[in-house]
């Protein structure tokens, strides 16, 4: 449950079995958790969207502190969102972007990052920075891809795939250091837009200034991205999900 912060516990036979967490900023707590990870040491985290941390929890619910995510130094100035964590094959990948200060105001890094439990990165597979000033550039849909939420996903051997690409059926497999190894794909045509559809993707871009909604530019593609979703399975099997 994201609104109230809860992570449900069901049996096999799908028995409720306990609620773990709460909504609020004390241990073992979370607001709105965007995701849910076990990590190495056998934790499980709720990763926040809005003020990117791994609050982790054991499976009785005690709290056993926060981690923040590779690379991020909140003594440094600016925020993190994290929209995606996955541990597997000894690799700990964070999918998020920081906003920092720059000489020309915000700017908004979007990463994804393999990284330890002491927060640090060990390789950055993928990044894109831009200028986070939404009311004068507006929102270029894409300018602003990057394989996030469902479109990357970690093997067994803890490489990374991604779709790096938004317009091109294509998946590239990462090394542990970051580093390409293989890619694999085939042609492909995504789903066209209609005007509604396109027009729904304008009105969810919300600016707010000082509580008042903002009229920004906003462009977005005609057709949705060429890979929707990337899964591996236990048996190393590669699910894609494509625009469609």
């Amino acid at each position: 449950d994201q609104q109230q912060s809860q992570v449900f516990v069901f049996a096999p036979d799908g028995e409720a079995l306990r609620v773990l967490s709460r909504e609020g900023e004390g241990p073992g707590e979370s607001r709105q958790p965007e995701d849910m990870v076990f990590l190495p040491d056998g934790s499980l985290g709720l990763a926040q969207y809005i003020n990117g941390r791994i609050i982790r929890i054991d499976l009785d619910g005690v709290p056993l502190g926060t981690l923040l995510p590779p690379g991020y130094d909140p003594e440094g100035g600016g925020m993190y969102s994290i929209r995606r964590v996955r541990s597997r094959g000894g690799s700990l990948v964070v999918n998020g972007a920081k906003v920092s200060p720059s000489a020309d105001g915000m700017l908004r890094t979007q990463v994804l990052v393999r990284g330890n439990m002491a927060g640090e990165v060990e390789a950055e597979i993928l990044s894109r920075a831009a200028a986070s000033q939404l009311v004068r550039d507006g929102w270029h849909e894409k300018r602003n891809y990057l394989p996030s939420h469902e479109r990357w996903d970690v093997d067994g051997d803890g490489h990374i795939l991604a779709a790096p690409e938004r317009n091109d059926y294509l998946i590239v497999v990462y090394g542990r250091d970051g580093q390409p190894l293989r890619s694999f794909g085939r042609a492909f045509t995504p789903w066209r837009r209609t005007d509604a559809e396109k027009q729904r993707l304008r009105d969810a871009v919300t600016v707010l200034r000082d509580g008042q909604r903002m009229d920004v530019p906003v462009v977005v593609e005609d057709n949705e991205p060429a890979v929707q979703g990337v899964f591996v399975r236990p048996d190393g099997e590669i699910w894609v999900l494509p625009g469609t």
